[in-house]
């Protein structure tokens, strides 16, 4: 059977909008965060502030965290787990929003060098950890372009690891590359993640 033209090229142009779409819709998912290698089980940060913590353990951990990340930090959140004796640092930055290759290096000397004096800190607090993650966060901007506190870094050490960091010598460099595992982000802005898709890098320890 003929069909007219105009039919087709009609049935033609609404397949080729229906193609589009899903490719869209693909490819909005794809910019979700998200590490490029194996998947691990991290807490991702929001922007929801974190409680002090009401247990001793818990408080001593904050006073020590807030003494390591000094005068660089805006803001340090703690929070302990008594029976897994795992516990999380959240560590605020100030300044602009990265947007050039020099600003986002610097934004990364930053995340490394913060992440090596609270985890350095930390494990020789004389406090029961198993587990310290250490998550700085600073300006970025989100999907719709407005400019909130989202991580920047995310350093997981574990008690065997951190035994084996030689803490004096250590570097911010040196110290990242023996965590147990390492996330940067690489998306900072809205242009950066529509061009890039992932906004984090994933290194196994």
């Amino acid at each position: 059977m003929r069909y007219p033209s105009g039919l087709v090229a009609c049935a033609l142009a609404l397949l080729g909008l229906a193609l589009a779409l899903a490719g869209c819709a693909s490819g909005a998912a794809s910019g979700a965060a998200r590490p490029t290698d194996t998947p691990v089980t991290v807490s991702l940060p929001t922007s929801t502030p974190i409680p002090t913590p009401s247990d001793p353990a818990g408080q001593a951990l904050l006073g020590v965290a807030r003494a390591a990340a000094g005068e660089d930090a805006l803001s340090v959140g703690v929070t302990y787990d008594t029976p897994t004796r795992h516990l999380t640092v959240t560590v605020t930055i100030t300044g602009s929003v990265p947007d050039t290759d020099a600003s986002i290096a610097t934004a990364y000397a930053r995340v490394k060098a913060l992440t090596l004096a609270v985890e350095r800190a930390l494990w020789a607090s004389g406090q029961l950890l198993s587990q310290a993650q250490v998550i700085v966060m600073g300006p970025a901007q989100d999907e719709y372009g407005e400019v909130t506190d989202q991580w920047y870094g995310i350093a997981v050490l574990n008690q065997p690891a951190a035994r084996r960091i030689p803490w004096a010598s250590a570097t911010p460099a040196s110290a990242w590359r023996l965590y147990d595992q390492t996330y940067l982000r690489v998306s900072f802005t809205v242009a950066d993640d529509i061009i890039t898709g992932p906004v984090a890098t994933y290194t196994p320890g």
